[in-house]
């Protein structure tokens, strides 16, 4: 599944790897669906560009889940699973981009899946596997119960507004009329795009592409594909990042500015990738350069028909910002009930937040004089290079208030 979110990343850029996962699980399938011909559409959460909505498994309670779009598989917390007395039928191994860890998949068939208000739109006879996901929730400090995956793009036309934290799920019919319709290639249920990658020098570069939900960064990009193509790092300073969690383990990684990427008729200017030291899971696909995540997509409206192979993109009013990354150099990490303890789990050395004196352990307090907000808006208000950011931290059991005074690191 694709899963990478961010933090030291996460305000930072790539986002961590959150959900890179169970890429290409042979299970997935077409199931029966809800009789949805005119369209639902309903509110979700924009949290560190993941799509979080309202969703259940079975006859569970309301659930909080990830809306994710290269799983071949949906996923579950293996305590919920537990709770919901759920057997196991199959077992698989998670092949993620991380290393250092077995993770095996319990899979569960003949689960009913339903989201949106009053549980509208319905998926049965699908198949849910338990994997360890709370990391997810320790990197955005939301809660994420569950990842529905691309079995709802294969039954469904989706429409994602992130700008108005809005969702759309169609069958039959079509959408509204987009800006700009992309080809994609449909793999096992996963969408893959040519992009162009641009040099400093002003060469072109095509790429395939995962189109990633999950990645929370703009892009993941494949060390093997860069070695392939050095013009494209030429003149740009790969930035060394604490490591962090993601499916199949650790993974270690660089930060990586771009000159550009065009993505049909558009024009991204200076992206952050996150680079991966190793090259595991479905990074050593031949070809694939890496993923396209959702700090590009989420500068977009996002059409998705996977019956006509599409991605129809129109621009909201992100699309031309800049790309800004973690300008801290924090590591956080949320603990705790409902993940409200954000605690620092590395510091990047002559970053701004060494030279105030953060140590990894200092649990923050409050920042620029008011209560501390969800990490995942402390992680917004520590990309702004220039600004200075006041925190009271627990420093060794005693409270202290540290300036931060950011900068740009990639």
């Amino acid at each position: 599944m694709s899963y990478v979110h961010k933090f030291a990343l996460a305000n930072s850029v790539a986002g961590l790897a959150f959900l890179t996962a169970l890429l290409l699980c042979p299970h997935a399938g077409l199931a029966q669906t809800s009789d949805t011909t005119t369209g639902t559409a309903f509110k979700v959460e924009v949290i560190s560009n993941l799509i979080i909505m309202p969703g259940y498994i079975n006859d569970s309670p309301r659930l909080d889940v990830a809306l994710d779009t290269v799983p071949s598989v949906n996923i579950l917390a293996p305590e919920l699973a537990a709770e919901l007395k759920l057997k196991p039928t199959t077992s698989s191994t998670a092949q993620g981009i991380g290393k250092g860890e077995d993770q095996t998949l319990h899979h569960f068939e003949g689960v009913q899946l339903a989201w949106g208000p009053d549980k509208k739109v319905k998926l049965g006879d699908q198949q849910v596997a338990a994997l360890p996901i709370a990391y997810i929730s320790q990197q955005t400090g939301h809660p994420v119960d569950a990842i529905f995956g691309n079995s709802l793009f294969q039954n469904f036309k989706i429409r994602v507004d992130y700008e108005q934290g809005a969702v759309t799920f169609l069958r039959g019919g079509a959408l509204p009329a987009a800006a700009a319709s992309i080809p994609l290639t449909i793999n096992g249920g996963v969408p893959f795009v040519t992009a162009t990658l641009e040099t400093a020098s002003g060469e072109k570069v095509p790429a395939l592409f995962i189109v990633d939900s999950g990645t929370t960064g703009a892009m993941l990009l494949s060390r093997k594909f860069l070695e392939a193509h050095p013009a494209i790092a030429a003149g740009h300073p790969y930035v060394d990042m604490p490591s962090m969690k993601a499916v199949g383990g650790t993974i270690e990684f660089q930060l990586l500015r771009i000159t550009g990427v065009d993505l049909g008729p558009f024009h991204l200017s200076a992206p952050i990738a996150i680079v991966p030291r190793e090259v595991a899971g479905v990074l050593a696909m031949p070809d694939l350069a890496g993923f396209i995540g959702a700090g590009i997509l989420s500068r977009f409206t996002v059409d998705w028909d996977y019956e006509h192979k599409t991605m129809s993109l129109t621009p909201n009013h992100r699309y031309a910002d800049p790309f800004d990354g973690d300008a801290s150099g924090l590591r956080l990490v949320a603990e705790g009930p409902e993940w409200k303890t954000i605690k620092v789990a590395a510091v990047d050395p002559g970053s701004p937040a060494a030279e105030a004196g953060l140590e990894t352990g200092d649990v923050l307090q409050t920042l620029n004089g008011k209560p501390l907000p969800p990490l995942y808006e402390v992680a917004k208000l520590l990309t702004h290079p220039g600004s200075a950011v006041a925190m009271t931290i627990l420093h060794s059991g005693k409270r202290k208030t540290v300036t931060l005074h950011l900068r740009r690191l990639v």
